[in-house]
């Protein structure tokens, strides 16, 4: 110990010791950063507001077995790939795809050396930086529900989606997907500004992968708000100088996904809504300044007044009044009716008035009742207007906008992974999706195709398998859905499903599914749950509620045998090309007749058949078709959709929720009014509430 003290207390030793203790430390930091910069973990941004919500509680209101020929030539073994523009159902290798965040188009490489930072950016094969997807998240909306809706676009036609993942304020989320309509549901927190953050998982064609991130913020509240949309108007100023007297504006407000009418006040005076229905408001300026204040309250709670100065005056030449509710907007349809008028003094047989297209130079004439309907082209559409008399000068000031033009933006909405014509017609799928994985060889769905008109055209739809037909099944054509059965390949290769469909104008749009094969040697392939209820006819209690296990290649017809069986039920099979159950008995069905049969539902088919038909005839003891009415019988739906499907020509796969029902009238009573063409009367709507 002597020894040790003394070498301590020498200079030279302790010199000797800093250095040692100094070098150790440098190992010590340069170990973990080697290691750091091995691993390259991608960097998240900050939340660049926080907690912080907004300031005011006024918000701007934001305005879908015969042989089929060949593929064409040209198309085949893979060529003309359209944007495989889809969201999987789960992520590689069964992950499950989590709440998405809609914030961010980014990308970031993943694994394969680039992008070591973790940016929001990625590469593609020319080099050229550019983004991966986008969400529909509108971050300037303030939400009175803690839900978002929105859907994913992705923009690289050749990456594939391995995992989507979502997180809210932080915190994994798991978000609600239809996979019929592509949207997503998120649960937000209440109260605070919600940052969602959107992670998708991609494969490159070369086999490496990349991710894309997107972050955005939506503020969640329970307190009274109020949207309008003067402010839009406006252009977010709250002094305006305007040369026509008329207002056309909405102002309503919103607690927890409800709304409720706005308090508006023109020059101190309180105005009604217009509509009700819409809350919109028109109001008349007066010559000079007016003051429009708009808030209110709901049990108690009140929301913060805003103020808009609006200063009328007359513009030059105004001698000739112009009247119209035409204004600048964006919109989905196809065709736009408006409002618009010129007088002098009330007279409008003094002036002339004419309303141009000016983007296809055409005149729109007006209706019978004065209002004129222009068709849009896709994109921007403007329009000009000319009223004039003997004495004036032309006056070509639309008086919504003070504007001399008119633009109004037609967007068609597209169904999700349509691609090819903008103008080309709709392709709507039920037991496809576009990515799509599944156990059963066989995959059976139906296709419903309508042009921009909103017509119908199933003779012009044709499926492919991998660029041929080989292996696609037509089953049935209606006046509106096809269906068809695909036998997939089961030895590993991707089955790449093209459903393509062409209008009369020749204009044609494809889809490109993609189906994953998953064989297993499990001679169970998954559960389906069966149900079927006569309520229609006053029996309340489902007459079947069970799951069945799936065997290869087992259709709604076998399985719902099965289960009659099992119940007691004898059943009567009256089909030509396919299985129609047209009736069963036994079991439950006992003391049928017309007094069981809701008194509403009875009236509503009475008014369709006449008193004079009612009841048809019937039996107490079983239940088919005709039974009560002439449109009566049993109808089944798969996840909900009504197939123009034999039952026997469905291949049920893992997780189908199958319903049969009775109806008495075409499927009106049951939800299924479009599903089986159209009644006697032409009308394929559904009854309310539904039995």
């Amino acid at each position: 110990m002597e020894r040790l003290r003394r070498f301590l207390e020498n200079s030279k030793s302790k010199k000797w010791i800093s250095r040692g203790i100094a070098v150790f430390a440098i190992i010590c930091l340069i170990i973990p950063s080697v290691a750091a910069l091995g691993m390259q973990p991608e960097a998240l941004p900050d939340n660049p507001m926080g907690e912080a919500e907004t300031e005011h509680s006024a918000v701007p209101l934001n305005s879908t077995n015969e042989v089929i020929p060949q593929y064409p030539e040209g198309l085949a073994d893979g060529q003309d790939k359209e944007n495989d523009d889809a969201t999987p159902q789960g992520g590689e290798e069964g992950d499950d795809i989590k709440n998405g965040n809609n914030g961010g188009s980014s990308g970031t490489d993943d694994g394969d050396g680039e992008n070591p930072n973790g940016d929001n950016r990625t590469k593609d094969d020319t080099g050229k930086e550019g983004a991966l997807f986008e969400t529909s998240i509108d971050p300037h909306n303030t939400l009175s529900i803690n839900r978002v809706d929105f859907t994913i676009k992705h923009f690289k036609e050749d990456y594939k989606v391995r995992k989507i993942e979502f997180t809210v304020n932080g915190k994994e989320k798991d978000a609600k997907h239809n996979k019929e309509t592509g949207i997503y549901e998120l649960e937000l927190e209440w109260n605070k500004v919600n940052t969602i953050l959107t992670k998708v998982y991609y494969t490159k064609p070369d086999g490496t992968s990349c991710s894309g991130e997107e972050s955005k913020e939506v503020e969640v509240t329970n307190r009274l708000i109020l949207k309008e949309t003067l402010g839009t108007q406006f252009s977010g100023e709250n002094e305006k100088v305007v040369t026509e007297p008329h207002l056309t504006f909405i102002a309503v407000l919103e607690k927890e996904g409800r709304q409720y009418q706005a308090k508006v006040t023109l020059n101190g005076k309180e105005v009604k809504p217009s509509s009700t229905e819409n809350y919109e408001y028109s109001v008349t300026l007066s010559e000079g300044e007016n003051e429009i204040i708009l808030g209110g309250s709901f049990n108690g709670e009140t929301v913060d007044n805003v103020k808009y100065s609006v200063r009328y005056q007359k513009a030059k030449n105004m001698e000739i009044e112009i009247e119209s509710d035409f204004n600048d907007t964006v919109t989905e349809e196809e065709y736009i009716t408006f409002y618009a008028r010129a007088s002098i003094d009330g007279d409008e047989s003094k002036v002339n008035l004419e309303i141009l297209q000016s983007n296809i130079d055409e005149v729109i004439e007006p209706n019978e009742d004065g209002s004129f309907t222009a068709k849009l082209e896709i994109g921007e559409n403007t329009f000009r207007i000319k009223a004039w008399d003997s004495e004036h000068d032309p006056v070509t000031i639309w008086p919504a906008s003070g504007k001399e033009v008119v633009t109004v933006t037609y967007e068609r909405e597209r169904e999700p992974g349509d691609e090819g014509d903008p103008k080309g017609p709709d392709i709507l799928l039920s037991g496809l999706d576009l990515i799509y994985h599944t156990k059963q060889p066989t995959l059976s769905f139906s296709v419903i195709a309508k042009d921009i008109n909103g017509k119908y055209i199933p003779d012009n739809i044709e499926v492919y398998l991998n660029g041929r037909t080989d292996g696609v099944s037509y089953k049935w054509k209606d006046g509106k859905e096809v269906g068809f059965a695909v036998q997939l390949h089961t030895d590993g290769t991707d089955n790449i499903i093209l459903i393509s469909a062409t209008d009369d104008e020749g204009r044609t749009t494809k889809k490109r599914c993609t189906v994953y094969y998953e064989g297993t040697n499990d001679p169970v392939l998954g559960m389906a749950h069966i149900t079927m209820d006569a309520k229609t006819v006053g029996i309340n209690t489902p007459l079947i509620d069970e799951d069945i296990e799936l065997k290869e290649g087992m259709t709604v017809a076998e399985a719902v045998m099965a289960l009659l069986d099992k119940y007691g039920y004898e059943a009567e099979d009256t089909g030509k090309d396919g299985f129609y159950l047209a009736r069963i008995s036994g079991g439950a069905l006992s003391g049928l007749s017309p007094d069981r049969i809701p008194a509403d539902l009875a009236a509503l088919v009475i008014e369709r058949v006449g008193e004079e038909n009612w009841p048809g005839d019937y039996y107490s003891d079983s239940l088919g078709e005709f039974d009560f009415s002439q449109g009566s019988g049993w109808m089944y739906h798969v996840n909900g959709h009504y197939p123009n499907l034999s039952m026997s020509d469905w291949v049920l796969q893992d997780g189908d929720e199958v319903g049969v029902r009775f109806t008495l009238y075409y499927g009106k009573d049951i939800g299924a009014g479009d599903a089986m063409g159209k009644d006697p009367g032409g009308d394929t709507s559904n009854w309310s509430p539904g039995w």
